[in-house]
């Protein structure tokens, strides 16, 4: 398997869990210089369609259909999670492609932590508004590496948790639910934002539980093998910070 840093990181959670078996697998690691995010390309060009394009000193040099070039700093067209991403080396892979990987990023937490100060009516406000747009796809769990349930709470029938329907209650009980089963098994790749046909900021939510397991556990989805998921385990330490009152 070749394997950015992200990509890496997903495997170690899958190898962790019991899904792939390390002795079966063999890693190739490649480093990472990011991925260019298209929407941001699109806008930058007003939307035109891409004729050839050249890569150099950090540098994306485009020539659309009708004849017009842009050139755009390529660390302004990387895609948010890799901005931010803290991991773009793979680690203690069989084998690792020569190169030069981006500088790593800063996680990101600033724009969470900005979320996370308002008032809870708006935090709440914000999720509505987000999971109205949710038609029910389940093109986020289908890209999501680490969802891997046979059977997703979502279509079990003997005992039914939730409709298939877009209902915004539905909705909010699907990403509600998946988004805490992403606890400390979320390694930010946003391949489930970036499936989203509508949009649906994603990324914010899981990002914010993510931020809380590894400030209440220490705990971050990284290339070490031995470490073991909050979710999975438990220590009499474990913070208690959580529990509050009603």
């Amino acid at each position: 398997i070749v394997a950015k840093g992200c990509d890496l990181r997903s495997i170690v959670t899958l190898i962790k869990e019991k899904q792939v078996p390390r002795e079966k697998v063999v890693l190739i690691g490649v480093p990472c210089q990011g991925m260019i995010d298209l929407p941001k390309v699109e806008a930058l060009i007003n939307g035109e369609e891409v004729q050839d394009y050249q890569e150099h000193d950090g540098m994306l040099h485009i020539t659309t259909k009708a004849g017009n070039e842009y050139s755009l700093q390529k660390t302004e067209i990387l895609q948010d999670a890799c901005i931010e991403c803290r991991y773009p080396m793979p680690e203690g892979t069989d084998y690792l492609i020569e190169g030069t990987a981006k500088a790593p990023g800063d996680s990101g937490y600033d724009a969470i932590d900005a979320f996370a100060s308002k008032t809870t009516q708006e935090r709440w406000d914000y999720f509505k508004q987000e999971m109205a747009k949710c038609i029910r796809c389940n093109a986020c769990r289908q890209a999501c590496p680490t969802c891997w349930c046979k059977e997703c709470f979502a279509e079990q029938i003997d005992l039914k948790w939730i409709g298939v329907s877009p209902d915004l209650s539905d909705a909010m009980i699907f990403h509600l639910t998946r988004i805490f089963h992403q606890a400390g098994r979320c390694v930010e790749c946003d391949a489930c934002y970036r499936a989203c046909p509508m949009g649906v900021d994603l990324r914010t939510f899981t990002k914010k539980i993510g931020k809380d397991v590894e400030d209440l556990f220490g705990y971050f989805p990284d290339f070490n093998q031995e470490t073991i998921p909050p979710i999975s385990t438990f220590r009499e330490n474990d913070s208690e910070d959580f529990i509050t009152e009603p």
